[in-house]
């Protein structure tokens, strides 16, 4: 089980050539092989120390909503094949699902 701490203005490599994760304060890059993807942490998350893992819960609690999600569901609307959901880094911050860092084709 991957799990570690990403802080401000720190970077990871994941394991198995899935990428790297760069964090300088409020944003997220990443980048895998020669695509990259982009995302904003509100500035309220900007010095928290946040958790990236590739499995969760089956329910979370996501960002700027108030009830728990079945995690399913999640990766149903983010249209993540079953055989792909444990290589698709999960971004939290004190077990709140932030972001699903994804990258589209």
């Amino acid at each position: 089980r991957f799990s570690t701490s990403l802080m401000p203005w720190s970077e990871v490599n994941l394991p198995d050539e899935l990428g790297v994760i760069k964090r300088n304060d409020r944003h997220i890059t990443y980048t895998r092989f020669t695509k990259t993807a982009h995302f904003s942490l509100p500035e309220s998350l900007a010095h928290q120390p946040l958790e990236l893992k590739f499995q969760s819960p089956s329910r979370v609690k996501l960002l700027n909503r108030t009830q728990h999600e079945e995690m399913k569901k999640i990766w149903q609307q983010q249209q993540v094949p079953v055989w792909e959901r444990g290589r698709v880094p999960l971004l939290f911050c004190d077990e709140m699902l932030l972001f699903m860092l994804k990258i589209d084709d």
